[in-house]
């Protein structure tokens, strides 16, 4: 079995950011974990600091100075040996009763799917 993660950046429409969070944490990210394959989720807000490549190396700035599109990131553990199989299902879904929208997310979307190379975390 093959470990992929699937990243999405988005943004919620303006003056609707606690709708987007409320429908993100107790629809979406439910809806999505039903479909067979995903398996973990992780979500972030855009920090206030940031790195941006300068003519001296990588210099510290602030989001807006980074130039940065999204606010909100999801990331998806997916485990398949089927990857298209699994993100047909989510396409599928999308929109239906399985798989309800907002209209609190912006219709600017971004996704990208990475299989797995290594992971490794810090000692306790």
């Amino acid at each position: 079995m093959t470990r992929y993660t699937w990243v999405v950046l988005t943004n919620a429409e303006a003056g609707k950011e606690e709708e987007f969070e409320r429908w993100y944490n107790e629809v979406h990210v439910p809806d999505l974990l039903r479909i067979p394959g995903v398996v973990g989720v992780t979500r972030g807000r855009l920090a206030g600091t940031q790195t941006s490549p300068g003519p001296n190396g990588i210099a510290v700035v602030g989001t807006e100075q980074a130039g940065l599109k999204y606010s909100y990131l999801a990331t998806y553990t997916i485990e398949t040996d089927d990857l298209p199989s699994v993100l047909q299902m989510v396409a599928d879904r999308a929109g239906t009763d399985e798989m309800s929208m907002s209209d609190a997310l912006s219709a600017d979307i971004t996704t990208m799917c990475f299989e797995d190379l290594m992971s490794v975390q810090t000692p306790a």
